[in-house]
């Protein structure tokens, strides 16, 4: 039976567009547009707010300085032109981490990664990476709001990385851990981790060696491969910059592969993605390893993006899961653990959704066919679930359901795709009901509406709260 709800009186709404969204996000919900509206005093807290601003305006130009640089080393040393051209590098590195000083409370790490990682790889997704450092988040879309507010500095600040990201990409880069040094010893660490991350992918293309120089000697040395049997960057770095040879590390991978797959049939928790992950945490070492002051495609950071944060038992068994089922592909990795833990929802359209949709909906296939743990299930679900919540109703809206398929909209164009799995089609249909019901709850404001049991049944859901409890905030005198 349906109601007629009254319309109430009309109060302001606060909606943020995307960028101020991301201010709003980053200065602890503190919306600079309201501030606007307050009383003289107020305006002494705006003040101040502004100068927090700045400081975070300097911190993140440091950032994007900071990883550019890395990027050019990167690429010089890959396509050498000149012999000073290193030195010069290095140097503008050191005069980069100096100012990096008073800003250690934000963390010891940047995170650069890029914000798609579904579907093929296309050009116009080259620019689309993003910097993390702490709860600071630096893209193009931040770049251009300082330039607003800054000027021309900060247009040169734009071009800086799209360069960065343009280089990431022609290499092949998902995301890319960058730790900040704090010693002329942590620096030349860093350097000789660009070196051989340089010298690294012709080495792959070539079926060869990796060859490099480092003070006046000349070094090849084949890369280690992984549980997976591919060539793996980190496991490398890993063992050039601890002093182990090769073959060691080699072992190492080998037992740790066979402690992985035991701890995994067994009852034991066990929270690691990688054998390099698990290396890090091993404490029967002679010697405790130290891991590289870079991590470049590490499955850990598709999934967290803080050193702060723990991967779950449940998190690592999805990431193992993931790169066993698409082969041992990074890319295809990438882009199933992206549909999981993807921290873009909010931001992205109806196709991207469903494409997103469609790749989680395979893996849970995957999942059932393996019969894998139950516990495994519910982390993918629960994992889509919330980031749906972030979606915005204007892209639910143009989602439409063909017997199990979604037809989403992007460009003014639709596309209809695979199959997806009744789980993931549950949980669209309970947010584009939520979208419908949201609409019902702001037109009340301007008319009578009519509620239904699915209505409330929707708002019941969304609140945690019963049904009844639902109607009674619609038609409180009911």
């Amino acid at each position: 039976m349906q109601k007629k709800t009254q319309p109430k009186k009309q109060s302001d709404s606060l909606e943020l567009d995307t960028v101020a969204d991301l201010l709003y996000q980053e200065l602890g919900g503190v919306d600079f547009r309201k501030l606007k509206r307050l009383s003289a005093e107020s305006d002494r807290l705006a003040q101040g707010l502004s100068e927090e601003q700045r400081q975070y305006d300097a911190l993140r130009s440091l950032m994007a300085h900071f990883v550019y640089q890395v990027s050019i080393s990167l690429d010089d040393l890959q396509h050498p032109s000149d012999k000073n051209t290193g030195k010069i590098n290095y140097h503008k590195l050191e005069k980069i981490i100096v100012q990096f000083s008073g800003a250690r409370n934000y963390g010891d790490a940047i995170l650069i990664q890029h914000k798609v990682a579904f579907g093929e790889k296309k050009k116009e997704d080259k620019d689309e990476y993003e910097i993390v450092y702490g709860d600071l988040i630096l893209d193009a879309d931040v770049v251009r709001l300082m330039a607003k507010r800054q000027g021309a500095e900060t247009t040169k600040l734009l071009k800086q990385l799209n360069k960065a990201s343009e280089i990431f990409w022609r290499q092949g880069i998902n995301n890319f851990l960058l730790k900040i040094p704090k010693t002329p010893k942590e620096l030349k660490r860093l350097w000789m981790s660009l070196i051989i991350a340089a010298k690294y992918d012709a080495a792959l293309k070539n079926n060869s060696n990796i060859s490099y120089k480092l003070g006046g000697k000349t070094f090849s040395i084949p890369p280690v491969r992984n549980e997976h049997s591919a060539p793996d960057l980190n496991l490398t770095l890993l063992a050039v910059l601890n002093g182990l040879q090769i073959k060691q590390m080699q072992k190492l991978v080998q037992k740790v592969n066979y402690w992985m797959h035991r701890k995994e049939s067994g009852k034991t928790a066990f929270q690691f993605a990688s054998t390099f992950d698990a290396l890090l945490a091993l404490k029967s070492l002679p010697k405790k390893l130290m891991p590289p002051p870079i991590e470049i495609n590490n499955l850990k950071w598709m999934m967290i993006n803080n050193e702060q944060k723990q991967v779950t038992e449940n998190m690592a068994a999805v990431a193992r899961l993931a790169m066993n089922s698409s082969g041992g592909s990074s890319i295809e990795t990438a882009r199933i653990l992206k549909s999981v833990y993807g921290d873009d929802y909010a931001r992205i359209d109806s196709q991207q959704v469903v494409e997103r949709l469609e790749l989680t909906s395979g893996f849970l296939d995957t999942i059932e066919q393996k019969q894998e743990k139950k516990d495994i299930q519910a982390e993918v679900l629960n994992n889509v679930e919330q980031r749906l919540g972030k979606v915005s109703d204007r892209v639910f809206d143009d989602l439409s359901m063909e017997d199990h398929k979604f037809k989403g909209s992007s460009s003014g164009k639709d596309n209809l795709f695979g199959k997806i799995h009744t789980k993931v089609l549950n949980l669209v249909s309970f947010y584009k009901r939520r979208s419908t019901t949201k609409k019902k709850m702001t037109d009340m404001v301007h008319r009578a509406i009519d509620f239904d049991a699915q209505d409330y049944e929707t708002l019941a859901k969304d609140f945690n709260v019963s049904t009844q409890d639902a109607e009674a905030l619609i038609n409180p005198t009911t």
